[in-house]
Order: structure tokens, then sequence, then C-alpha cells
């Protein structure tokens, strides 16, 4: 954490005053944040086509996507960052990740589609370790 990104507790143990950056708090900003900085190695596109053809298999294997590697979702291809998740696992075949605003752990990636299959564009923001 540093002075652009960072969440701390003003009060101790409370947690009711924070000292909160933009970047920390709200997607787009996080996204912009990481994605121009020194942290991230690599931004990789996955589209819900991507998924519906079957070439996840090849993307994680090209692009060696693993665990604890971000996962930002973009819900309707319009360059407007909605979702910021933790990629929790990965097998040769499907990316799965966590996520708070509903309670989910190794949930698919291809179950966040829901009913939006042809809008969908995921950011895997691959960071230094």
């Amino acid at each position: 954490m540093n002075e652009l990104w960072h969440a701390y507790a003003n009060d101790g143990f409370v947690f009711t005053n924070w000292d909160v950056t933009l970047t920390w708090s709200r997607v787009q900003e996080q996204y912009d944040y990481f994605v121009a900085s020194d942290y991230c190695l690599r931004e990789v596109i996955i589209t819900s086509q991507d998924i519906e053809a079957g070439r996840l298999p090849t993307i994680i294997a090209q692009y060696d996507i693993q665990a604890g590697d971000m996962l930002i979702m973009d819900a309707y291809s319009d360059g407007s960052m909605n979702h910021s998740t933790i990629i929790s696992s990965v097998d040769t075949n499907m990316i799965y990740y966590a996520a708070h605003s509903e309670s989910r752990l190794d949930k698919p990636l291809e179950d966040a589609l829901g009913g939006d299959v042809d809008t969908y564009i995921f950011h895997v923001l691959q960071l230094r370790g």
C-alpha cells in the first residue's frame, strides 16, 4: 500500500474512521491505477465469446493465469469496470474467482456471465509478486 492505494483505519480496531483512497474503494479507479502502475506485469483480456467458444483452456495456458491474479469485470463492454474480484483457483479448463458482494468462493468464470453472455469483458491483471 502507498499514498495512492490504501485503506487505513484511523481509530484502531473499531474501523469506523477510515482513510481510503478512491483507487482502493472504486473499481474503475482501481483498474486504472494498477494498469498504469509498475505493479502490473500484464493485462489479459477474456471475452464472453472466448468462454462460449471454448478458448479458455488456450488462454489459461498461453498466459499462465494463476490464483492471486486480479479479475476485473466490464459487464457491458463499455470500458467502464463494474466489479473487482480475485482469481481463487485455476485448472486447465476454467478460471475460478472469489468475490464478496454475494458470497462467492471458487465460482467458475462462466457463472459470472448470467444472461448477458454477449457483453462481458474480463480483465485479468497479473501483478508482480
